[in-house]
């Protein structure tokens, strides 16, 4: 058989590398499905800050400044009717703690400067600058202009008026007084509330579209979790089962390869898949595989050439051997006879290793062409044993043949056949002992598509760890070696022939318990 062409090829990637690239593309694809995960995380986080950081702290300042105005009428009210001076202070001291947290929300939120900017140049235009400065602890004008650390700590200890930007006050508001403070109107200051209102309200609305905003974030940030985990599980596992096909496809190649040869002595080249490391070790089995069928074609075309130089004096040798024990060359005596015989048995036995040589060289050399007629599988056993017989009564064997009656019949070779059964039997007869049986069996497969024939003796086995090289060509056992004479070819012709045929044939032997060679044919 010609050697499958292959192309010798440079490994471009290595198996581990290309192990290692695919790691670093998963690390790749974790990295990222993550940074995007973080992505919608930071968008949550900047979204969760707004809404606590800004929206709910407006609407808690305005909740609060609205409570301080709220007081500042409560106090007008009170001194109006009471004229006390604590009223008066407590007034003046609301008041400037509203316009400090005015201060302090445009200070914190210059981007967001309505309404703070309007309701603090509202508030700035009914009030002279430095007003803090010039009111005593009963919130009275003092006679000087310079600043008065006790009646400003009383209003708000520790105060330090922050510069803020002028804001566009509110139409109808005043120009700033330069006298001193007087108590403000009750429509600036509800006005202020309604604008403070307005601002919780609004507020409020953009905490709740951020709420969902935030919500909906969230969820589209689940659902790229999910797909990223999902995405990740099935990109890793659709590589590692295409890495695997992969390195399996090559790895099987080259199983079945080393399987064909070690179980069947196939020297078959193998599909060179990769150009990686496993496809340089295809290629070597294919080199491997070629130079032993030019070694083993060799061998085969020496032994043929042997036999033939072998065979014409081989049969001159019998010839004259016969000739001599025949008396044609003169009288000889029983001795004389008796090493004739002995010779004439030798001079068969060398024909007979001769002509197994001639069949496995014919059977390499060729397919095999097969004359396939319809054959009784119980008739070409009985006849075969039958053939058996005066071997089997030499060694007082006996040759039991078992057999139903009704049997489908076989596409046969019959001659061909009747030499596989002939070296099945005659191999049970080789190793069974004396006054031993040899049985052979017949029956059919369930379908009823095969007849299975099997050869049983009673001999030593075969152990387990030789079963499977028993139909090797030249093996024999090591326990038989030098015991028995053979070639170890019989039952490699026998399992050719019955390859040929479409059957299969097999070995069940446990040592002690004697052997069971089976083949099987397909029936008509």
């Amino acid at each position: 058989m010609e050697s499958m062409p292959s192309k010798r090829f440079s490994p471009r990637f290595s198996i581990t590398t290309k192990l290692l690239a695919w790691c670093v593309l998963l690390i790749a694809i974790f990295y990222a499905i993550t940074a995007a995960l973080m992505g919608r995380i930071k968008e949550i986080e900047t979204l969760s800050s707004n809404i606590i950081g800004v929206h709910y702290k407006v609407v808690e300042n305005s909740e609060i400044m609205a409570q301080q105005l709220i007081t500042l009428l409560e106090n007008k009210r009170r001194f109006e009717i009471l004229g006390t001076a604590e009223h008066r202070q407590a007034y003046f001291r609301t008041l400037s703690e509203y316009q400090d947290r005015l201060r302090e929300m445009l200070r914190l939120y210059p981007d967001i400067p309505e309404p703070w900017d309007t309701l603090y140049a509202s508030l700035q235009s009914y009030l002279p600058e430095g007003w803090e400065e010039r009111v005593d602890e009963n919130g009275q004008a003092l006679a000087g202009q310079a600043p008065v650390t006790e009646s400003e700590s009383l209003i708000r200890p520790g105060y330090s008026p922050a510069p803020v930007t002028q804001g566009q006050a509110l139409q109808g508001d005043p120009a700033a007084p330069t006298g001193p403070p007087d108590f403000l109107p009750d429509d600036a200051v509800n006005k202020w509330l309604e604008i403070l209102a307005q601002a919780r309200v609004t507020n409020r609305k953009q905490m709740e579209s951020g709420i969902m905003r935030l919500y909906d974030k969230a969820r589209r940030a689940e659902r790229t979790g999910f797909l990223g985990l999902t995405a990740s599980l099935a990109i890793g596992i659709a590589g590692s089962l295409l890495i695997a096909f992969l390195l399996g496809r090559g790895l099987s190649e080259l199983k079945r390869g080393i399987r064909r040869l070690g179980r069947e002595g196939r020297l078959e080249p193998i599909r060179v898949l990769t150009s990686d490391e496993l496809g340089e070790l295809a290629q070597a089995f294919n080199r491997m595989t070629d130079q032993l069928r030019h070694e083993e074609q060799m061998r085969s075309d020496f032994i043929s050439m042997l036999s033939h130089e072998i065979r014409t004096p081989l049969t001159s040798i019998r010839e004259a051997v016969n000739l001599v024990k025949g008396g044609v060359l003169g009288d000889i005596n029983e001795k004389q006879r008796k090493f004739l015989e002995i010779s004439g048995k030798e001079v068969n036995r060398l024909s007979s290793l001769l002509t197994r040589l001639m069949n496995v060289s014919s059977l390499e050399a060729r397919d095999m062409v097969l004359d396939l007629q319809p054959a009784d599988p119980g008739a070409l056993t009985a006849e075969t044993s039958e053939r058996m017989q005066p071997t089997a009564e030499a060694k007082g064997i006996v040759i039991l043949v078992d057999s139903p009656d009704r049997l489908p019949q076989v596409k046969a070779d019959t001659e061909n056949v009747r030499q596989v059964l002939l070296n099945l039997i005659g191999n049970a007869l080789k190793f069974s002992p004396a006054r031993s049986v040899v049985m052979v069996r017949l029956k059919s497969d369930e379908p009823g598509q095969r007849v299975i024939f099997c050869v049983t003796d009673q001999g030593p086995g075969i152990p387990v760890e030789e079963q499977p090289f028993v139909f090797r060509k030249y093996y024999r056992a090591k326990g038989v070696r030098n015991s028995v004479d053979g070639a170890g070819l019989g039952l490699s012709i026998s399992k050719r022939i019955v390859d040929a045929h479409g059957g299969d044939m097999w070995l069940e032997s446990s040592p002690g318990q004697g052997s069971s060679f089976c083949f099987s044919l397909p029936s008509v």
